[in-house]
């Protein structure tokens, strides 16, 4: 009853229709008119179960049409009305949901609220609610976004109080909104607001995070080598120090030299990854090859970090609300020895769903001594 009315009101979680479909197909096999009322959630009739076809169970299977897809709906209502009043030893409870059908199923439950909300009227919905553009032009594509209408139509698109133009800036194909390239590509980078605006019910909003990428000619993998184009790497570095290929240390060579010069937190560097269609919640963990040079590295953590969606990186403060894809490892020690750190992906805040060039960033967020040295042999993002 209470997921019937919930989606008759707003109509926002589509496993509410999944559901009462499934209860009434259940109800349904054991034969509309005549099933018990008392079940385990596996499917099995509780033994000794003597109160055979309760009215009140008979109202709350009705009022799950409201939110039900299949034909068979209408035989819990029919069944509902051919079910008369009741009495006896569970007449209150019964009576109770009885009653409380009724007013579900003849439309005459109310809801008492502000003049903002229309009772009775259902809200459309999208997916995604998000989504990304690449404006580099052999990466733009076509942004696709699925409607739930629920009985209202689309009217307009808008960016801010502009409206998109239909069949130019976007197309509509029965429930599918094609928001064209062009369009995107005219944008400025940033975050994109666009709101969905329908006949009734509330405004739904897609925001389309726009950038534009550098031709990156790597995948998923960072191997500093004598050939490796340092035009790909980016600072974020508080002091302003310079992070240089230099002679590695245990008579490696080529490797990925970074120098803070100052007692600064959050100092990091950053390195795209191009997964290309791939999501980045398809992949299980990163691996770094790192070791200390120079200066005190005790147990100092070595954590990576997601740039913030539609944002930038000042530094890896988690006040700052960069996404932060991986916790804290103990990556360096004194010394110079070659360490492979290893830390699976916990993603969260939309990370999961990233694609395309992603840039992750590297640092050591407790740093707080002048003088630390640390090298960067390769970085990988290791594939489920």
């Amino acid at each position: 009853m209470n997921i019937g009315m919930d989606y008759a009101w707003w109509a926002e979680d589509p496993w509410q229709l999944e559901f009462a479909n499934t209860i009434q197909s259940f109800f349904n096999s054991k034969g509309i008119g005549d099933y018990h009322n008392k079940w385990t959630l596996d499917g099995r009739e509780v033994e000794g179960n003597n109160h055979a076809h309760s009215p009140g169970l008979v109202a709350c299977n009705a009022v799950a049409s409201l939110a039900a897809s299949d034909k068979v709906a209408w035989d819990f209502l029919e069944e509902f009305w051919n079910t008369g009043l009741t009495g006896g030893q569970y007449r209150y409870y019964d009576g109770c949901l009885y009653m409380l059908g009724l007013l579900h199923c003849t439309g005459n439950f109310k809801i008492y609220t502000s003049d903002t909300i229309v009772p009775g009227v259902k809200n459309s919905s999208i997916t995604p609610a998000s989504a990304t553009f690449d404006k580099k032009e052999d990466l733009q594509k076509d942004i696709e976004v699925t409607m739930t209408l629920n009985g209202n139509e689309l009217v307009n698109i808008l960016n801010g109080s502009a409206p998109l133009r239909v069949n130019t800036d976007y197309s509509v194909n029965g429930s599918i909104v094609t928001l064209k390239k062009s369009y995107l590509a005219s944008q400025e980078n940033g975050s994109l607001k666009l709101t969905f605006d329908f006949s009734e019910g509330a405004d739904r909003t897609l925001t389309v995070t726009i950038k534009e990428s550098s031709d990156i000619p790597l995948s998923t993998e960072h191997i500093f080598s004598s050939g490796y184009d340092t035009g790909m790497v980016k600072f974020a570095l508080n002091s302003g120090t310079a992070a240089y290929l230099s002679a590695g240390v245990g008579g490696k060579t080529d490797v990925l030299e970074i120098t803070l010069n100052t007692k600064q937190n959050y100092e990091v560097v950053v390195f795209p990854f191009n997964i290309g269609s791939d999501k980045l919640s398809d992949y299980a963990s990163i691996e770094v090859e790192l070791a200390a040079s120079n200066g005190n590295a005790t147990y100092k953590n070595f954590s990576a970090y997601v740039a913030q969606i539609g944002g930038a990186f000042s530094h890896c403060d988690s006040g700052t609300s960069n996404l932060k894809i991986t916790g804290s490892s103990r990556g360096l020690n004194n010394g110079s020895e070659w360490q492979l750190w290893s830390q699976p992906l916990t993603l969260s805040g939309g990370a999961e769903n990233l694609t395309g060039i992603i840039e992750i960033a590297f640092g050591i967020p407790e740093y707080t001594e002048a003088g630390l040295k640390y090298q960067i042999k390769s970085i990988r993002l290791i594939k489920k």
